[in-house]
């Protein structure tokens, strides 16, 4: 189970204590509106470096992997190639003939009851 890097919450956007004696929280309408949509840009803001963040892991692991592959596409390559070499006509002469004794058809020498 994979563990949690981050934990992303919304935050309140129009919570305030009462800052003055009369209770008046903002003068007008206005000024919340405004109190609110700086809050949610700065959350959209905090989220947008979170996804940056998570994107920049997930090339890194990218690359990585990217990095084993065309290792193992290239032992890959080596291998077919060496394989080819010995299977060539004129090839490595003791490798053929070990083909041959591992390859050949194995007879029973228990008698048959027929």
């Amino acid at each position: 189970m994979p563990f949690a890097k981050r934990v992303v919450e919304p935050q309140l956007l129009c919570r305030y204590q009462i800052p003055n004696e009369e209770g008046l929280l903002f003068e007008d309408l206005v000024s919340i509106s405004n109190v609110a949509l700086s809050r949610t840009l700065r959350q959209l803001s905090d989220l947008a470096k979170h996804a940056c963040s998570i994107f920049q892991e997930l090339e890194n692991d990218l690359t990585s992997t990217n990095l084993r592959v065309r290792g193992l596409q290239s032992k890959i390559s080596l291998l077919q190639q060496t394989c080819s070499d010995t299977s060539a006509p004129g090839g490595l002469p003791g490798l053929r003939f070990k083909w041959f004794l591992l390859n050949r058809s194995v007879k029973s020498s228990i008698p048959s009851s027929r």
